[in-house]
């Protein structure tokens, strides 16, 4: 792992704010309806770090609401993150979208991960708005009825 007490800044382009926190397996047996089985069960554990989300409420912001986070190219920052917890949380989910298509990294430079974060213009998590005037890719496709039917007559006598 890192140096102790090492520090990281953490650039997130997911529009909510989410606990980072490692976890710990555990084998346990279950039973179900007779059956018996060990099954591997995940447990969070260890410290935990608010990783900043880019979503903010626009107009009036409710009494409490956390602080706007600094901003870099879409992406928020979250400052002072445990360097150990950082690496230990990616390699528990180097397979996580998130992780895979750099949705969230980290360096302990400030400028590097600014640097980083305007390099990765072409990022998108898939969770901002819709936009359906243009042409946006998430929007649901449109069906085409290809025969013609005619609605049943509001017949009291219809099998509908």
């Amino acid at each position: 792992m890192g140096t102790a007490g090492a520090k990281v800044t953490v650039a997130s382009k997911l529009p909510m704010s989410f606990e980072m926190q490692t976890c710990s397996k555990r084998i346990e047996q279950r039973r179900h309806q007779g059956e018996v089985w060990r099954e591997e069960v995940f447990y969070k554990d260890g410290p935990i770090a608010i990783i900043n989300g880019y979503a903010y409420p626009n107009g009036q912001v409710p009494e409490g609401y956390r602080p706007r986070p600094q901003m870099v190219a879409g992406f928020a920052l979250t400052f002072g993150v445990d360097k150990d917890l950082f690496d230990a949380w990616m390699i528990e989910n180097k397979d996580s979208a998130m992780v895979k298509n750099r949705l969230v990294f980290a360096y302990e430079k400030q400028d590097t991960v600014q640097g980083k974060a305007r390099e990765s213009t072409d990022v998108d998590s898939g969770l901002g708005p819709l936009w359906p005037d243009n042409n946006d890719r998430r929007m649901p496709k449109k069906l085409v009825d290809r025969q013609t039917r005619s609605l049943p007559e509001s017949n009291p006598d219809s099998e509908y």
